[in-house]
């Protein structure tokens, strides 16, 4: 993750979507993403889908600017992509770093664990 988010190179990158699908799949989320600070969504457990996240600028969603202001955001409402409603939560992955989130939603009003 660390080094999709310092160096998104193909190869990097690929890892992880694939962690992040594993992941996914583990925590039994709908989607979990990775999104660089003023930048697009750089990897995603969709990564492999017609309806990929990856490449999609998340920057203007609530939940994103929560984040970037410290600590979690959470926002309840319609996915930009989805169209469903959906329960969203941002996570920094490393503390007092700006630019390394880690969000996830989950479908259905349910948060997505990870």
């Amino acid at each position: 993750m660390q080094n999709a988010l310092d160096h998104p190179d193909r190869a990097n990158v690929d890892r992880a979507n694939r962690y992040l699908e594993d992941l996914n799949a583990r925590a039994h989320a709908t989607v979990t993403y990775l999104i660089r600070a003023n930048e697009n969504c750089v990897a995603a457990s969709n990564w492999n889908s017609t309806d990929s996240f990856v490449g999609v600028d998340y920057n203007f969603r609530p939940y994103f600017i929560d984040a970037m202001k410290g600590g979690v955001g959470r926002f309840f409402g319609i996915g930009t992509i989805s169209t469903e409603f959906s329960y969203y939560t941002i996570l920094h992955l490393a503390a007092g770093v700006p630019g390394r989130h880690e969000g996830n939603h989950r479908r259905g009003g349910r948060e997505a664990q990870s």
